[in-house]
């Protein structure tokens, strides 16, 4: 099933970047900084072209807000202060240095969320959205590689004694938690999605891998 974006389909469609653009920027803000607590090089490398392509991904989601609805209504949504509330745990591991952990957060969980909005996102179905189909699946294609990255990297950090998994499955289990309030905020936008918001909670958390979703709810 996919998005399909209700009566007034450029307001809605507007709406729905909005959150994503806000998430997009914070994925800019953490892998910046995860980059300078990298040890590895290639690592680090990785972090800071994520950063420049989330920056790149939150220009064309603004650029798309002002294109589809520039006099949208710019009320916060509740999906709004649950990602802030998400931001907050994120900056505090970083801020601790536990980047390990902030890979849970960043490339696991808040990129699940992106996954599983862009893969179901239609804007092709608003009006003058389809000029931006081919970016949709770009970006896609570009978030699928972070998380992958997160998925290779946290064994390797565990295997060298950097973190254990038992940490990262406790971490895992309360960005989780937030990544399920962020998209519990913005229910409205799913609500033509076609199917239960619980099928998305759990779509985000069959999308981690095994050995890190045991346990979790």
């Amino acid at each position: 099933m996919s998005l399909l974006i209700g009566p007034d389909v450029n307001a809605r469609a507007a709406r729905v970047l909005r959150v994503v653009a806000l998430g997009e920027r914070l994925a800019e803000e953490g892998a910046r900084l995860q980059a300078t607590l990298a040890r590895h090089p290639r690592m680090a490398r990785f972090l800071r072209h994520q950063a420049s392509q989330e920056q790149l991904h939150a220009f064309a989601f603004e650029a798309g807000i002002r294109y589809l609805a520039p006099k949208a209504d710019p009320a916060e949504l509740p999906g709004i202060k649950a990602l802030n509330q998400f931001r907050e745990r994120l900056l505090a591991d970083l801020e601790q240095g536990r980047l390990a952990e902030s890979l849970v957060g960043l490339q696991m969980v808040l990129e699940g969320i992106a996954m599983e909005v862009l893969s179901r996102l239609r804007l092709d179905l608003a009006r003058n959205g389809a000029r931006f189909e081919p970016l949709r699946r770009r970006l896609l294609r570009q978030e699928e590689s972070h998380h992958a990255f997160g998925a290779v990297w946290l064994p390797r950090m565990a295997a060298e004694g950097r973190t254990d998994r038992e940490r990262l499955r406790a971490a895992t289990g309360e960005y989780l938690l937030l990544g399920n309030a962020v998209l519990e905020g913005c229910g409205e936008l799913f609500a033509d999605f076609g199917a239960p918001l619980a099928r998305y909670r759990e779509a985000l958390r069959q999308a981690l891998p095994e050995w890190l979703r045991e346990g979790t709810a």
